[in-house]
């Protein structure tokens, strides 16, 4: 940052998701934020409460679409990141590095078997044993995934687009909010 840097110029987009975990907030970013049409994930420090030095940026870049929604695992040390087009990427935090991608194929997110989401990306949970990811899409569906082999290990249907998704810590309940204003668990 130079001198002739402009306050303005430095200013992040409005945060539409975030996600973090307290485990790891002394050695290593342990906040994540998804931005209004961004497809980059912002890093935070909460112990230095400053911006991380990293920044998660999908392997597929601009085609992936706008990151949607984020989940930092418990542990601290992975950040999964939905995307706009159904697209799921998992990231170290430690290292910022990709490790895998779920829900993709031979389309934008949806693969021709239907394992991905058709569109957006709406919530991303991570139950408290750390085995399974749940994903809820703009698509109406709530997905559950094998957070070891990135398999899909079930899909249910809510029947209307899913707006936010949320965990019980100690158990194995999803609640998703839907758009037609009802809770379905």
């Amino acid at each position: 940052i130079g001198r002739n840097t402009r306050p303005a110029s430095l200013k992040l987009e409005p945060i539409t998701d975030l996600s973090a975990a307290a485990l790891r907030e002394r050695e290593w970013a342990n906040l994540a934020t998804c931005h209004a049409g961004s497809s980059q994930v912002s890093t935070w420090s909460t112990a230095r409460r400053a911006l991380g030095k990293l920044t998660l940026t999908s392997p597929a870049g601009e085609a992936a679409g706008e990151a949607t929604a984020v989940c930092v695992t418990p542990c601290g040390n992975f950040c999964y990141v939905g995307t706009a087009t159904g697209r799921i990427d998992k990231f170290n935090l430690q290292s910022g590095m990709h490790r895998a991608a779920l829900g993709v194929g031979s389309g934008r997110g949806a693969d021709s078997d239907g394992e991905g989401h058709r569109g957006a990306i709406r919530g991303l949970v991570i139950d408290g044993s750390q085995r399974f990811l749940a994903s809820g899409g703009h698509d109406g569906t709530v997905r559950l995934w094998d957070v070891h082999t990135h398999e899909l290990t079930a899909t249910m249907h809510a029947q209307s687009a899913i707006s936010r998704l949320c965990a019980a810590p100690d158990s194995a309940l999803v609640a998703a909010a839907c758009d037609d204003l009802r809770v379905r668990v």
